[in-house]
């Protein structure tokens, strides 16, 4: 039994010893990088141009949120005021990253009522419009073509739009 635990112990100590996490720009085991100028928030959907430089992100619904992007392939971050705090759904970027989409609710407490909405912007997050001949409607996913020609986008329990 003691051999047993001195190698258990032994075994322990080895693991312990190692170094499994990385900082900024080293690559880990699988080849991701960690960026750490994002910062470690509840982040949950990501999109990004063809090449990988130009990158929308949102944070978890549980507060109103703004959409976050970057130029540069997620070294530095911008925050896009411009579409105002929401509870973002879903977020989409064309494959040259100038056309961006987001899905998002905000309530207007004075009237007690929600308004979901898709947002766009043709300027890389840079200033962002509301499009309201798309509905009211509880969006709960938008992508883009390609191409940035065509939003598609999916109602909870409803219909999918093009």
């Amino acid at each position: 039994m003691k051999k047993i635990l001195t190698t258990l112990f032994a075994f322990i100590i080895i693991i312990s010893s190692l170094n499994f996490s990385f900082g900024e720009g080293v690559t880990g085991v699988y080849g991701w990088t960690k960026h750490i100028s994002a910062g470690e928030r509840w982040w949950t959907y990501i999109d990004s141009s063809a090449d990988g430089t130009k990158l929308v992100a949102l944070l978890d619904q549980i507060f109103y949120n703004y959409i976050y992007t970057s130029v540069d392939g997620g070294k530095t971050w911008a925050t896009s005021t411009s579409a105002g705090e929401k509870w973002w759904s879903s977020v989409t970027s064309s494959a040259d990253g100038t056309k961006l989409a987001a899905t998002g609710n905000y309530r207007d407490w004075d009237i007690s009522e929600d308004f979901n909405y898709v947002y766009t912007s043709e300027d890389s997050g840079v200033t962002w419009a509301t499009s309201t001949s798309a509905g009211n409607r509880d969006w709960s996913s938008i992508t883009y073509s390609s191409d940035g020609t065509k939003l598609i986008a999916a109602v909870d329990g409803g219909y999918i739009y093009i």
